[in-house]
């Protein structure tokens, strides 16, 4: 591709993100919050609800962190719909890391095994400070 035709596609992209600000602003109920829940959560609740699950999916792959999809999911549908939610997502992204780590034949590192058996004793306490004290 020439580098005119990036500038002019580049240029359309711009306009066309201006045009779509100008008509957001001039439309009151152009993606109100409200208006995209009422949409979300009657007409296409199932749709919505997979496509959170497999955004839940992706962001444990990736370890990206979870607070703003919480409380989009939150907003959007009820708690135990979230916690159901969550839970599924985080069983589907261990099976696929154990599955994936079957496949390409993946080793623990003796370090880690190491550092494992020195640990073994205060098992409990480690535990408990890695998932209450943060």
């Amino acid at each position: 591709m020439q580098n005119i035709n990036k500038k002019r596609l580049f240029y359309i992209f711009i306009l066309a993100n201006i045009g779509l600000l100008i008509y957001a602003y001039s439309q009151e109920d152009f993606l109100s919050p409200e208006m995209i829940k009422s949409l979300l959560t009657s007409q296409y609740f199932l749709l919505t609800y997979l496509v959170f699950i497999l955004i839940l999916i992706v962001r444990g792959l990736t370890l990206i962190p979870g607070t703003a999809f919480i409380i989009t999911g939150v907003y959007l549908f009820s708690t135990w719909q979230v916690y159901l939610a969550i839970q599924a997502a985080i069983i589907c992204y261990c099976l696929l890391i154990y599955n994936f780590s079957h496949k390409v034949n993946f080793k623990i590192p003796q370090k880690i095994l190491d550092y494992e058996e020195r640990i073994k004793n205060k098992q409990i306490p480690i535990i408990f400070a890695l998932c209450f004290i943060p």
